[in-house]
């Protein structure tokens, strides 16, 4: 024999080989991508969810609030503004 030459192979398909075949690369990124898509799904039932409204309305409000300190001290507020 070579011994630079790989042994014959039995013809025969092996049980584990099989399973092996499954769960090639495109397999798996079908496995990541629906996990992703449930992540995402997921954030998004968070988002819009009536719980969560009350704080993501206030978060919107809070650039057109006034500083605490720009409402107590008119006259400092009017120096600062203009």
């Amino acid at each position: 024999g070579r011994d630079d030459r790989l042994p014959a192979r039995a013809r025969h398909r092996d049980p584990d080989e099989a399973l092996n075949a499954a769960m090639d690369a495109g397999f798996l990124h079908g496995v990541w991508t629906a996990a992703l898509l449930a992540v995402f799904a997921a954030i998004v039932v968070w988002a819009w969810s009536a719980r969560r409204r009350r704080d993501f309305d206030e978060a919107a409000r809070l650039p057109l609030e006034e500083d605490a300190e720009d409402v107590t001290d008119p006259e400092e507020r009017g120096a600062r503004h203009g």
